[in-house]
């Protein structure tokens, strides 16, 4: 929701697009203020599902606190962590 994207993509067939520009995006997210962590919970986990496509295997995101913690420790609470985005 917050860095800007862009594909190059080539349809095979007819392709029927809508578009929704992000000033509208934001102006129906302050009208319904609630929507806003759905949105950020989606795009954090996409963000990690395509992270681990790109690193080939499940991605361990702990932060840099726990460096010095048992590492099996660090994978313990890694599995436990939840996608989220903050803006």
């Amino acid at each position: 929701l917050v860095r800007r994207r862009a594909a190059t993509i080539t349809a095979c067939t007819l392709c029927d697009v809508r578009i929704l520009p992000k000033r509208s995006l934001d102006e129906a997210i302050r009208e319904f203020p609630e929507e806003r962590f759905r949105f950020e919970s989606l795009a954090a986990t996409r963000n990690r599902i395509s992270m681990e496509k790109r690193s080939g295997g499940k991605v361990r995101q702990t932060s840099a606190f726990f460096k010095d913690c048992d590492p099996k420790f660090a994978a313990a609470i890694s599995d436990l962590m939840e996608d989220q985005l903050f803006m």
